[in-house]
Order: C-alpha cells, then sequence, then structure tokens
C-alpha cells in the first residue's frame, strides 16, 4: 500500500457528561469507531490512523490519514460520528448533539486544503495549552 497522501489532525470530544455514563465497553467501543475512520493498513504503521485520549477520556485527538483529498472536512465529522453512533446503537442526532469536533489547522486558512504540518502544528500548539487535560504529572 501506498504511503497516505493526506494527513490531518482532529480533536472529538463527548459532553462530560455524556462520557460519564459511558461504561468501559462503550468507551472501547467508541475508541474502536473513531480509529476505523482512515487508512487501517499500511506499510508505514505511521500513517495508520491513530489517535490519543485526555486523561478524562472524554476526547481523542485523532491523527487521520487518507489516500485521496479530503473534499469537505464536514465529511470527516459526520464519518467520525456515524462511527461512533453505530459502535453506540444509537441515532447520528445523539452523538452530533453530544460532540465537539475541531479539525487542528492554523488560524487564517479557512477554505485551503490543510497541510499535514500545519495541522500537526497547531495540535501541539492545543496540547501545550491544554497540558492539565492531556499530561499527568510527572
Amino acid at each position: 500500500m501506498p504511503l497516505a497522501d493526506y494527513r490531518v489532525y482532529w480533536l472529538f470530544e463527548l459532553t462530560p457528561a455524556y462520557a460519564a455514563a459511558l461504561s468501559n465497553p462503550q468507551r472501547l467501543a467508541v475508541k474502536t469507531a473513531l480509529l476505523t475512520t482512515g487508512i487501517q493498513e499500511d506499510d508505514q504503521p505511521a500513517t495508520i490512523t491513530h489517535g490519543r485520549a485526555n486523561l478524562l477520556k472524554d476526547a481523542a485527538i485523532m491523527e487521520y490519514s487518507v489516500n485521496e483529498p479530503i473534499p469537505n472536512l464536514g465529511d470527516v465529522k459526520n464519518a467520525a460520528i456515524q462511527a461512533v453512533a453505530d459502535a453506540l446503537s444509537v441515532p447520528f442526532s445523539e452523538i452530533d448533539a453530544e460532540t465537539t469536533f475541531t479539525l487542528f489547522k492554523n488560524v487564517g486558512t479557512p477554505n485551503k486544503q490543510v497541510s499535514w504540518k500545519e495541522s500537526q502544528q497547531a495540535t501541539v500548539a492545543y496540547l501545550i495549552d491544554n497540558s492539565a487535560a492531556w499530561e499527568e504529572d510527572v
């Protein structure tokens, strides 16, 4: 398989109340569902869609990889929401109402295809600004 040509980072956050009501098996189902939204097999492991949960396990940053252009970033959001809704056997509208979806990109690029580097830099800036939610005390 070829190296993924299009990679972006995005944040998927469940509302705290919704996340708290999920059982451990449901949380695992959410994680698995999010991982299925992009490339799942590749000769280069770094291009396989992967993610990281925050300390409260109510949000995940995903590195999403695909082999074709991402024509509409709303499609990425909708695919993630649908995957989670299917995994939890609930309507799309329920997950849509209980989540926030953020594409990491640099400010000033609203209508431009976001480069992987720009998305990565915006993600790092977010993690620095929100380190208390994402890093354990060392």
